[in-house]
C-alpha cells in the first residue's frame, strides 16, 4: 500500500493538531512522539498506545506538576 505524500500544509497542520490533543509549549519535545502515535494508530494500535504512554511519562519527567495544572488527569 502506498502512503500519500505530505504537502507543507499537511505537515504544518499535523504539528498543531493531534486528534484534539493539546500540547503546552513547554512540552514541545513530546510533539513528535504524539505525531507518530497518531500516524500509526490505525495500522499499529499497540505501537500507538506505547508512543502515547511514553509521551505521558516523558511529560511528567519534564514537568511533574502537570496534574496540578489540569494537563493530565489524575484519575
Amino acid at each position: 500500500m502506498k502512503r500519500p505524500k505530505r504537502s507543507a500544509a499537511t505537515t504544518t497542520l499535523s504539528l498543531k493538531v493531534f486528534d484534539n490533543e493539546v500540547v503546552p509549549s513547554s512540552l514541545g519535545t513530546i510533539v513528535p512522539i504524539l505525531r507518530v502515535a497518531t500516524e500509526v494508530e490505525s495500522e499499529r494500535p499497540k505501537v500507538s498506545y506505547l508512543c502515547r504512554f511514553y509521551a505521558f511519562e516523558k511529560a511528567h519527567r519534564l514537568d511533574p506538576s502537570l496534574s496540578d495544572k489540569g494537563v493530565v488527569s489524575s484519575e
